[in-house]
């Protein structure tokens, strides 16, 4: 009795032991069935992703063709209006591989304020300067947006005027605070410590790290009320006022109102002009540039100036390329900045980001 109750505790022994190698092989077999599956997914999501991406960037030069062509089709016309411009920004769709849509925008930024414009090469100084008249220009500009907007509407907000003397901080080359601006000492007691560049910005988004002038609450709802108005091209630039806002219209000279800016846009958009100094007449042909009192001299004065400066155009140069690509249910977003040069019609990218520049 003794020896087979021996016999059956190895026999037992020996059960439990092959049950646990079972056991363990099949949780190995049931990670490794697992870790295959996420293997084949992550390579899916990679090659999706990767596909997205690459479509994006074909779809990049299908719009850069399509500024290409817009300009051979128009030889003979030397000027962009508000119609193709909204046309383009309506953009196009497009199906994609047997799973895919592409999407495109083309969104023109020489009808905006370029901040870049705020700052102006001095001879003598041989450096860059604050533009004090461009600056003006700007918080024109801002106090015309908010006064279009509905303050009664639960999405309104208003953009803080501050943002003008925050940004001049923040491009100008000195280290002196301007107004409610700020410089380099406060930004060195960030959390994370930073400098003002003191030169061109490079993107509108720049905005976003201006301190002292919103919280986390606010500050995307005011940058996207700002940004359709705005742009931070790589010079100073003219504004193509066949389609600019009435907005920054009355903002080029103290003393536009909005009815009479409202005007210009209107006439622009029905028939725009074809050369700079058509644009300067109608601003010419306001009540404000008519009399002979100072606020009328000041205003004549002002407009000469930017007429002597070439701030009026009728064609634009710059554009900003909008792309979304799907593919297998990834989606790629891609936005490029382009320079279409009026000399010559060559056009080459020259900033470019994933979702955001």
């Amino acid at each position: 009795m003794g020896l087979m109750a021996g016999e059956l505790k190895q026999r037992g022994a020996a059960l439990i032991t092959a049950l646990l190698f079972v056991a363990l092989a099949t949780v190995a077999a049931t990670y490794m069935v697992k870790r295959q599956y996420f293997d084949i997914r992550q390579t899916s999501n990679i090659v999706s992703i990767d596909s997205a991406n690459m479509a994006a960037m074909a779809a990049e030069s299908w719009a850069i063709s399509f500024l290409a062509q817009d300009l051979e089709n128009e030889e003979t016309k030397n000027y962009d209006d508000f119609a193709e411009t909204e046309k383009r920004k309506e953009g196009l769709s497009s199906p994609y591989g047997e799973d895919g849509t592409l999407t495109g925008k083309i969104f023109d930024l020489q009808g905006r304020f370029n901040i870049n414009n705020m700052l102006v090469w001095d001879k003598d100084q041989k450096k860059l300067i604050i533009d004090k008249d461009q600056v003006a220009i700007f918080k024109r500009l801002i106090e015309n947006i908010n006064k279009s907007g509905d303050p009664t509407e639960p999405d309104y907000v208003e953009i803080p005027i501050e943002i003008v003397e925050k940004l001049v901080d923040w491009i100008d080359e000195d280290t002196d605070q301007t107004g409610q601006g700020g410089e380099d000492d406060i930004y060195a007691g960030m959390p994370i410590p930073h400098k003002t560049p003191n030169n061109l910005i490079a993107s509108t988004s720049e905005i976003l790290l201006l301190e002292g002038i919103w919280d986390e609450t606010n500050k995307t709802a005011i940058f996207n009320r700002l940004e359709p108005f705005i742009s931070a091209l790589p010079q100073r630039t003219p504004i193509n006022f066949n389609v600019s806002s009435k907005e920054l219209i009355a903002a080029m000279v103290d003393g536009i109102s909005i009815t009479d800016a409202e005007g210009i846009a209107s006439d622009l958009e029905n028939e725009p002009k074809e050369k700079p100094a058509e644009i300067v007449k109608a601003f010419k042909e306001l009540k404000l540039f008519q009399g002979k009192e100072k606020k009328n001299n000041d205003a004549k004065a002002a407009l000469a100036k930017l007429e002597k400066e070439k701030m009026f155009e009728v064609m634009t140069e710059y554009f900003q390329i909008e792309i979304q690509a799907e593919v297998a249910g990834v989606i790629g977003r891609l936005k490029s900045q382009v320079r279409r040069r009026k000399k010559d019609g060559y056009i080459f990218v020259y900033a470019r980001g994933r979702g955001s520049i």
